[in-house]
């Protein structure tokens, strides 16, 4: 494995013998993959209670600075995943992760330029950069 890690990932990756070649089963598979992060999530919250979301309205005026704004805005979330919770959600990133990385593989797209293509984007648009 070379020392970068996403480049070692997607090496191991794309070395390692799987039934989801095609790309509609890594396409499915990420979206499942996907689906299974936000159950992890909502799990905490649902079944372990070790955080809760109290989703409402995100209260800014126009007139607020970006960095200001950046300060009174909310994730919503609660509390701190335990350590179970943590373990389940960091298992279904990685999970989603592989799928992403084969759907890189599928058209030899390299992680490390889609990352650094990533940080040009956000360091030329900063604060801007409003996703």
């Amino acid at each position: 494995m070379k020392n970068n890690t996403m480049e070692g990932f997607q090496i191991t990756v794309a070395n390692l013998p799987t039934r989801h070649k095609s790309i509609l089963d890594i396409l499915t598979k990420l979206q499942d993959s996907g689906s299974r992060v936000n159950r992890a999530v909502v799990k905490s919250a649902t079944s372990c209670g070790c955080i809760s979301i109290t989703a409402n309205k995100q209260e800014y005026s126009e007139e607020l600075t970006f960095e200001r704004m950046n300060e009174l805005l909310h994730d919503h979330v609660k509390g701190k995943l335990c350590k179970n919770c943590q373990n389940a959600l960091i298992k279904e990133l990685g999970n989603h992760m592989f799928y992403l990385t084969k759907l890189a593989n599928t058209f030899d797209i390299e992680f490390d330029d889609v990352l650094l293509k990533e940080i040009d984007t956000l360091a030329v648009l900063g604060k801007f950069s409003l996703r």
